[in-house]
């Protein structure tokens, strides 16, 4: 959760993505010494184009690869239909394939290099995910990256952000947290020893003080209102 918080903040600088998955390695995010990550998204046209990277050797950095390619693993230097094929973690459990989705389509890929990992030590998967799935939401407009305080009125003032997190309970404010990590309302039920019906209240109580229609727009508001900060 402390990584989640560290790079939501980051997020505030308003960064683009090469600047993002440089921080992703640098700032060592990932747990597990990550070395490099790649973001790619799927064009209309089935190819694939690198929107952002760091630490790669072969930069594909604004290069399209066409579907034909990339789906039948000539170019190997991705690793997308290889590691799709092995469980999206390799032999060597050293790269790792997160698949990016909105409303269930495909939207692209994050694959991510580990240094190799102590025996016995595997990379725990959890905390890897949790960051990707930020990252989806920020590529899907729900992160703090697209977001300007003072220019979007739907936010309103700091005076009123203030009022508004005052009207949450720290139990809704932990379940809005669960959103931001893509965690089901199952989840965090178990997670927050609370039952289904509980949970399911809480968060119509969440869109209604948040003035939201579903997850994904209360993740927006609570990213850029800085609720969980």
């Amino acid at each position: 959760m402390e990584q989640l918080r560290k790079f939501m903040k980051f997020l505030d600088f308003q960064p683009d993505v090469n600047e993002i998955a440089r921080s992703l390695v640098v700032e060592e995010l990932f747990p597990g010494n990550a070395t490099a990550l790649r973001i790619s998204l799927l064009m209309a046209d089935d190819s694939l184009l690198t929107i952002g990277e760091y630490g790669y050797d072969d930069s594909f950095i604004g290069t399209k690869i066409p579907g034909v390619i990339w789906r039948s693993g000539i170019n190997g230097a991705l690793n997308i239909v290889e590691l799709i094929k092995s469980g999206l973690w390799n032999d060597d459990f050293t790269e790792f394939l997160y698949v990016l989705r909105n409303k269930g389509s495909l939207q692209g890929y994050i694959t991510i290099k580990f240094a190799q990992p102590d025996p016995g030590q595997p990379i725990p998967e959890e905390p890897v995910e949790d960051i990707c799935h930020l990252i989806g939401l920020l590529l899907n407009g729900v992160s703090a990256v697209a977001t300007n305080l003072e220019a979007d009125s739907s936010i309103g003032s700091a005076s009123e952000n203030i009022g508004l997190t005052a009207v949450l309970t720290q139990r809704q404010l932990h379940i809005i947290a669960g959103m931001i990590e893509g965690k089901t309302n199952h989840e965090l039920a178990e997670e927050l020893g609370f039952s289904g019906s509980t949970i399911r209240h809480e968060t119509m109580r969440i869109y209604e003080n948040l003035a939201v229609n579903d997850r994904r727009e209360a993740a927006k508001k609570a990213v850029a209102l800085h609720l969980l900060d």
